[in-house]
């Protein structure tokens, strides 16, 4: 082989089988280490015995004879003798020899010439010359003898075969007077034999490297059918494999779904805990202080303070009227019934005012505690957070805070009017009490008008307070509680579901894995063995592939898997409905923005209340946290929000307010991903019914075929191994080993199938075998190698027939390349007299007689 650029490599490691297209017969090339140095010809012939004459007790067989390629095929160079039954193993070693010593000053450089060619031409010439006939192997287009016979059965044993034996002694040179090629290849070929085991018999019945006999052979000799052998090692190993695959990915799969149930319960348990947080902690504790704290505290203000003042305001005017008009008709010298009516005027007045004060003291502490961090008495959540209820009023609130903002702001601005107007009654009767100039009837009815409008206002304001704001926020309080549960409860009820779905799916996992289909795991077990060359005959592996219990098994474990890929789109349907309510649950209460906007409002509420030093021990009474114990206001109002977040929470392992809404779908895609049973298994099912199938075919084609005759193997099977070694050695001047490329170039191997006889003399057997010999050489300085054939003998110069098989192989044989052609089958044509097999790959050639 060579590559594009004509350099010496091996692009192929593995072995690579070509079929030389005869009956039985394969070649194996390999390549082997980083440079193909070493190469192989294995061969598995089938001699056909039966299709021969019996002559001598000679049996068929094989003559190899090892010479360069542009050199005639004579015996006396190198050969080596291979015949049925028999296993053997040839080694060539090469060595050129370049004649540039003064003792071999005499060669021909010619390209076209070699030593043999010239003493073929010799011995052609001498037996045209002393037998007057041309021997049947001989070049059918000598034009110079075009009018010679072909020699006969009698010519060839008396005359063809001295002729012949002459010419292999050391007298040949002076003979022929053929001088030595200036270079030329010499050729060891150390060869060992041995006989082919009756193990071995049973090995070429399941071997996957050798070729079938004949399909005429299969009806007269009943011979088992063989397959190509990587035809059959591919689907057995496709079929191995795809259970191996399978196996590792179901338990990839069981190991992702263990892996997303463990992330997805952490996410779970931080999500639970900051739901817990803000929903117990936060809505429910906002509940509780509206419930147990705002509203009774509104309701004791409105009760004992403003519905007085609204209620009272007509009888307190009614006597205050009776009062007024009493002492401005009674007499300046009664001074005692004048005192007595100023003074049960004036505590009447007192009673509205202390109403009022109260009323707007009281108001403001409800007002702030809500709204400004102040606790009340009911504040209490938890013991030891008691901070926690205050972490979302603002956001819970936040639709009504104008209006609570507004209507406080009247109402105060009522009450404190109120009060004035109570200490301009308390002026106007005190100067009538004391002066004796009498009533001031323009300031009294004014005064009288400004409190029945201050009144009558405040019902209003009071009333839209109740209404607007305590009312709306305690429906916006529940409303979002009871929602933001419901979606809380969604979430979990859903990831409860989902975990269930989860464990299913491991569940069904297990009831599909290997483990459970014996009968399929041996199988694809001694699959392997048989690819792996360990013992293990082919019928036994079609035995077992064929029964019942492993077609049930693959049927059951491909219906299984497609069953469980149906089944992933509910699993798919529980993820996106996880992600909804994760991400509705985020939205209304996880948001990070919303998170950052509350504790820097929070942060900003504890600052202000810091500076102030009146509700600095309110401010401690807040955050009275044992992580913030230690701590002064000061210290805490200096904290950033971020810092402040973390004060607050450094005794609950939470998701970080940094933590983004895409992050939390980008891990539930890939939670959803690594469990898609559908995506994971893909088309298993498919892979394991086809694989098997195909496996089942052949060992339906194997079993249909008799058992292989182990007589017929020894009579006509020839195993031949044929090895280039990887270095030659130094002869005169220079040594080279070479690449099978430059070997095929410049060796021919002349494979002589030989016939035996028992009814003639041992003369005629040696006549045979001389015949058998054949000559081929180049036409052309091209080196294109012509296919010779002799001229039919006549039908009384040989015993039987035989056939004549011509073929010629791509000009270019390189193992490994993409674009290799590919092999056509030989053109067969049929002579009576003579093999002549030759094979053309490149410049180099092989021979078959």
């Amino acid at each position: 082989m060579s590559d594009p650029e004509g350099k010496d490599c091996c692009g192929c490691r593995n072995a690579h089988w070509e079929d030389l297209g005869m009956h039985g017969v394969r070649r194996l090339v390999r390549g082997k280490g980083s440079c193909a140095r070493q190469y192989q010809l294995d061969l598995l012939l089938n001699a056909e015995e039966y299709e021969y004459c019996e002559l001598t007790n000679q049996r068929v067989g094989v003559l190899i004879i090892i010479h360069e390629a542009n050199s005639s095929p004579f015996l006396w160079p190198t050969h080596v003798m291979a015949s049925p039954g028999m296993h053997t193993h040839v080694e060539i070693h090469s060595s050129r020899v370049s004649h540039s010593d003064v003792r071999y000053k005499v060669c021909t450089e010619i390209d076209e010439y070699t030593q043999t060619g010239c003493q073929a031409a010799c011995l052609y010439q001498l037996i045209v010359d002393r037998c007057g006939c041309t021997p049947y192997w001989s070049l059918k287009h000598q034009s110079a003898h075009f009018d010679v016979s072909t020699c006969s059965l009698h010519s060839h044993l008396n005359c063809v075969q001295r002729q012949v034996s002459e010419l292999t002694t050391d007298s040949h040179v002076s003979i022929c007077h053929c001088d030595t090629s200036c270079e030329y290849t010499v050729y060891t070929a150390p060869t060992s034999v041995s006989h082919i085991s009756r193990r071995d018999y049973r090995h070429y019945v399941t071997d996957k490297h050798f070729y079938t006999v004949s399909n005429s052979l299969l009806q007269a000799e009943n011979i088992r059918a063989r397959t190509y052998g990587e035809h059959i090692n591919q689907h057995i190993l496709t079929f191995s494999r795809s259970l191996e695959d399978f196996r590792y990915q179901v338990d990839t799969l069981k190991r992702n779904l263990q892996q997303v149930q463990q992330n997805v319960n952490g996410l779970m348990d931080q999500m639970y805990k900051r739901t817990w947080f803000h929903y117990h902690v936060g809505l429910n504790g906002i509940e509780k202080i509206f419930k147990h704290g705002f509203l009774p505290q509104w309701k004791l203000v409105d009760v004992q303070f403003l519905q007085p003042l609204v209620t009272g305001f007509q009888v307190m005017l009614f006597s205050y009227d009776n009062v007024v008009t009493k002492m401005d008709m009674t007499s300046p010298n009664e001074v005692a019934m004048r005192r007595t009516m100023y003074l049960s005027m004036d505590e009447q007045l007192n009673v509205g005012m202390e109403l009022a004060i109260q009323g707007l003291d009281n108001f403001t502490k409800i007002y702030y505690s809500l709204l400004d961090m102040k606790p009340t008495t009911s504040y209490i959540v938890t013991p030891e957070r008691r901070y926690d209820a205050s972490l979302l009023p603002i956001e819970a609130t936040r639709e009504v805070s104008a209006v609570l903002r507004a209507q406080f702001t009247a109402i105060s601005d009522l009450l404190a009017r109120y009060m004035e107007q109570i200490l301009t009654l308390r002026n106007v009767l005190k100067d009538l009490y004391i002066s004796h100039s009498g009533l001031n009837r323009t300031a009294y009815e004014q005064v009288k008008e400004a409190m029945r409008q201050t009144a009558l206002d405040l019902q209003t304001h009071v009333e839209l307070f109740r209404t607007k704001a305590v009312y709306r926020l305690q429906e916006i309080i529940e409303l979002q509680s009871g929602h933001f549960k419901k979606q809380n409860d969604s979430l979990f009820s859903n990831w409860a579901r989902l975990a269930a779905s989860l464990d299913n799916t491991v569940h069904q996992l297990d009831m599909i894995n290997l483990d459970q289909y014996p009968h399929i795991v041996e199988l694809g077990q001694d699959g392997e063995m048989y690819v792996n060359n360990i013992e293990k005959p082919l019928s036994d592996l079609a035995e077992a592939g064929l029964s019942n219990a492993v077609a049930d098994s693959v049927d059951l474990l491909a219906d299984r898997i497609s069953g469980m890929k149906a089944r992933s789109e509910s699993v798919a349907y529980l993820w996106q409905k996880l992600e909804e309510h994760y991400l509705t649950v985020w939205r209304s209460m996880l948001n990070e923005q919303s998170l950052k906007d509350l504790y820097t409002k929070l942060n900003r509420d504890v600052k202000n209340i810091a500076q102030n030093p009146s509700t600095t021990n309110n401010l401690r009474a807040v955050f009275a946290h044992n992580k913030m114990l230690g701590k002064s206001s000061v210290e805490i109002s200096s904290l950033d929000p971020d810092e402040f977040f973390v004060l607050l929470n450094a005794d609950l392992p939470t998701t970080s307010v940094r933590t983004k809404q895409s992050e939390i779908r980008e891990a539930i895609g890939q939670f959803q991903r690594l469990t898609d049973v559908s995506l994971q298994l893909q088309d298993f099912d498919r892979q394991l019914r086809q694989s098997y199938n195909n496996i089942r075919n052949i060992f339906q084609d194997f079993t249909q075929r008799s058992s292989l005759n182990e007589d017929f193997i020894g009579n006509n099977i020839i195993s031949l191994s044929i090895k280039m070694a990887a270095d030659g050695h130094e002869r005169i001047t220079e040594t080279s080993a070479y690449t099978i490329y430059h070997l095929l170039r410049d060796i021919g191997i002349l494979l002589l199938l030989f016939l035996g006889a028992s009814i003639i003399t041992i003369v005629e057997m040696l006549d045979i075998i001389v015949t058998c010999i054949c000559c081929s050489r180049l036409s052309n300085k091209d080196k294109q190698s012509n296919v010779i054939k002799s001229s039919p003998p006549s039908p009384d110069t040989l015993p039987c027939s035989t056939r004549h098989v011509t073929f010629q192989f791509p000009t270019e044989n390189h193992i490994g390349s993409p674009t290799k052609p590919a092999l056509k089958r030989p053109k067969i044509e049929y002579y009576p007299g003579e093999i002549d097999i030759q094979t053309n790959i490149d410049d180099s050639h092989t021979e078959i007689l």
